[in-house]
């Protein structure tokens, strides 16, 4: 009814919607990374702010110094 051209457009939107959904899951799991990333290096750094205070503590405690 609407012609081989409509078919054309209608296989071409399909193949925009399909690219758009693999962008939009590729964007989700790209930021679900990010954010175990950020936290991952957030612990890693208050461990060794941890490690580091409670050593420089400990040495002057036993130097007499606290």
């Amino acid at each position: 009814m609407y012609g081989p051209s409509a078919w054309k457009e209608i296989v071409a939107i399909e193949a925009q919607q399909r690219k758009e959904q693999r962008e939009l899951v590729y964007a989700k799991k790209e930021a679900i990374d990010n954010l175990i990333n950020g936290i991952i290096i957030t612990i890693i750094v208050g461990i060794s702010l941890l490690i580091t205070g409670g050593t420089i503590y400990f040495v002057g405690h036993q130097q007499g110094k606290w």
